[in-house]
């Protein structure tokens, strides 16, 4: 059963008899998403020589990522940013074998993404319909039932990449964009354990997925105007909240 909400004055709020459901169908699934792929990856031996970029965003599932990432690999150049923060200068010094981007806003320029010898792979924390920015929020709008996060080898455009896997999850009933965020993290994590698992470690070729990217690349402007038009009019959707 998904978690219910009670509407009052064009405003979702929970209420608190719906607690349990919440930790039934929300948090028990996101903590049991990053289990067991981990039974198959054995932290005490020895980690893979090869020289590694993570670029993550500033939230928790980004430092899980990161955490992951130092347990398998020998030599780890860590970068968290978020939008409007200073450009790492270490892009400019680093070169090495791969690079994983994970829930990153931050677009690596060509002779960047050229300095990594095996791969180049991005977490984007949406299905492939929406490139760019605000995906939880265009798919609560658009009435979707099914959301997803997309694996995909990097290039110089933004989410347009070769695309490897997608993890699709349904969207609950009356989600709001906060949930639906925090939700694609844990799904993000657990692709990057499967690919990193499975594949790279597995020493197996990555799969092809058959799924093309949406034309539409949405920006933080379009995601502004989109937001501000309730804003203004004082309309408060769950696909803003």
């Amino acid at each position: 059963m998904f978690y219910k909400t009670i509407t009052d004055n064009q405003t979702t709020t929970i209420n608190t008899s719906t607690q349990q459901d919440i930790d039934n169908n929300i948090l028990k699934p996101m903590v049991e998403a990053t289990q067991g792929l981990g039974n198959c990856f054995n932290p005490t031996s020895s980690k893979v020589a090869e020289k590694i970029l993570f670029i993550g965003d500033r939230s928790n599932w980004s430092d899980l990522a990161n955490q992951f990432i130092q347990e398998v690999f020998s030599d780890v150049e860590t970068i968290f940013w978020n939008r409007g923060e200073a450009y790492p200068s270490k892009l400019e010094l680093w070169e090495g074998d791969r690079i994983f981007s994970f829930k990153s806003d931050l677009i690596l320029p060509n002779y960047v993404l050229k300095k990594s010898q095996k791969s180049a792979i991005n977490f984007h924390p949406a299905p492939p319909k929406y490139r760019g920015i605000g995906g939880y929020n265009y798919a609560l709008y658009n009435g979707e039932s099914m959301f997803g996060v997309t694996c995909h080898h990097m290039v110089e455009q933004v989410d347009f990449g070769r695309i490897i896997k997608v993890l699709y999850f349904p969207i609950l009933n009356s989600e709001k964009a906060s949930y639906l965020k925090l939700r694609a993290g844990a799904f993000c994590l657990t692709l990057m354990y499967e690919i990193i698992i499975q594949y790279i470690l597995g020493k197996n070729n990555l799969p092809e997925s058959q799924e093309t990217w949406g034309e539409k690349l949405y920006t933080y402007k379009s995601l502004e105007k989109f937001i501000n038009q309730f804003r203004s009019k004082k309309l408060w959707h769950h696909c803003i909240l």
